[in-house]
């Protein structure tokens, strides 16, 4: 998780010094650089990914409301659905609205993330242990491919979501 979130990290560094240097997104550059066909086609693969990745939030988010509250797998879905529709209603009161609740969002999961490590009463040199991988990882191949698969999917949203081509 850790080479995850670095990858992550790095993608959209990246992201940012080409939009800072070309004054374009990378969905701009392939729409300059590539054909009508092709750049169709990118914005196609890229929404099909994006959609099975939206797919696997909601449903992992309709999982975990059940786990926490009991509620039905339909009511797991709808509840985000309603917060996203109301994120949009917001958005058309304006932009600094929709910064505000999102910057106050952020801060109540990092309170929550401060006050669960501080009840945790962890041992930091076993945490800090974990981030190193078991030996056995590169022996046996098939841990050493869902490493790289579970690598590859946290890494990959950061990558399409800086990279959807417009026609």
């Amino acid at each position: 998780m850790l080479l995850a979130s670095l990858m992550g990290m790095l993608l959209q560094w990246v992201a940012s010094r080409v939009g800072v240097i070309t004054g374009h997104d990378l969905a701009q550059l392939c729409r300059e650089r590539y054909s009508r066909r092709t750049t169709l086609l990118l914005w196609i693969a890229c929404e099909i990914a994006v959609i099975a990745c939206d797919m696997a939030k909601v449903v992992g988010n309709a999982v975990a409301l059940q786990m926490l509250f009991g509620v039905s797998l339909t009511t797991g879905v709808l509840l985000p659905a309603v917060g996203t529709f109301a994120m949009l209603a917001l958005q058309s009161r304006g932009e600094r609205s929709l910064q505000r609740v999102v910057t106050l969002l952020i801060l109540f999961v990092g309170f929550c993330f401060v006050v669960e490590l501080a009840l945790a009463h962890s041992v930091w040199s076993d945490a800090f242990a974990g981030f190193m991988p078991p030996r056995a990882l590169l022996r046996d191949a098939g841990m050493l491919w869902l490493a790289a698969g579970i690598l590859g999917a946290t890494a990959m949203p950061h990558n399409l979501s800086i990279s959807i081509p417009r026609s």
